[in-house]
């Protein structure tokens, strides 16, 4: 199994394979389409915190227009909504679980890192949270492809992961600097995909999909009438 690490002799945790580039992703895409007479649909997921539970109203809206979802590229919330929808939840589930994280919710699943190791929560219960919302599930047992980006906060590089455990990949994608831990995976330190690249569109061109659809959740930042003179 081939693995791109940034240091050599670390240990590897169970996530398979990190690239730069998705070839596993393109192979399930191709498989998925072969004999398949329609233009592929691509959706990119980007960040946003909270407010990137709008992308559930996206995922509902095509659902009723009856339009088929190909694969979808995800990264920070992106990645959250977008990986556990193709590990088989709806938008109506996705979003009983948006409405549940409340502040008791949330802190239910906080556990208090040691200082100095990157953030404040080592994030271990959210990830037993989202293996349990994911099933468990691989990359490869999806219902369509799906891939997230992270980031190397060592080298600054973006990392696409598309093989291994899904929920292991949404908590690196998701990961927030400086409040959640980094995801140490071979010598790498894998943050937030949404500090590099917000939304991941660009894959999803890269891959040649025939239509792409980007989601934006974040604010427009508009100059006040002061600024503006």
């Amino acid at each position: 199994m081939e693995l791109v690490s940034a240091a050599p002799n670390t240990v590897a945790t169970s996530m398979e394979v990190l690239r730069t580039k998705l070839p596993a992703t393109g192979r399930r895409l191709r498989a998925r389409m072969d004999g398949v007479n329609r233009p592929t649909v691509g959706l990119a997921l980007g960040s946003g915190a909270a407010r990137g539970l709008a992308h559930i109203g996206v995922l509902e809206v095509l659902f009723r227009s009856r339009i088929p979802i190909d694969i979808i590229v995800g990264c920070s919330m992106g990645a959250v909504i977008g990986g556990c929808y193709a590990a088989g939840m709806d938008s109506y589930e996705l979003l009983e679980m948006g409405l549940a994280i409340d502040r008791r919710e949330v802190f239910r699943h906080v556990d208090l890192a040691v200082p100095n190791r990157g953030g404040l929560i080592s994030g271990a219960r959210i990830e037993g949270l989202l293996e349990e919302l994911t099933k468990g599930k691989t990359f490869e047992q999806l219902r369509f492809p799906f891939a997230c980006t992270a980031a190397d906060i060592l080298t600054g590089e973006e990392v696409v992961i598309e093989d291994g455990p899904v929920h292991e990949g949404i908590r690196a994608s998701s990961s927030i600097p400086g409040v959640f831990q980094p995801m140490m995976y071979g010598g790498r330190a894998l943050v937030d995909g949404g500090i590099l690249n917000p939304i991941p569109a660009n894959y999803l061109a890269a891959l040649k999909v025939d239509v792409s659809i980007a989601v934006d959740v974040m604010p427009v930042l508009r100059p006040s009438s002061e600024q503006l003179g």
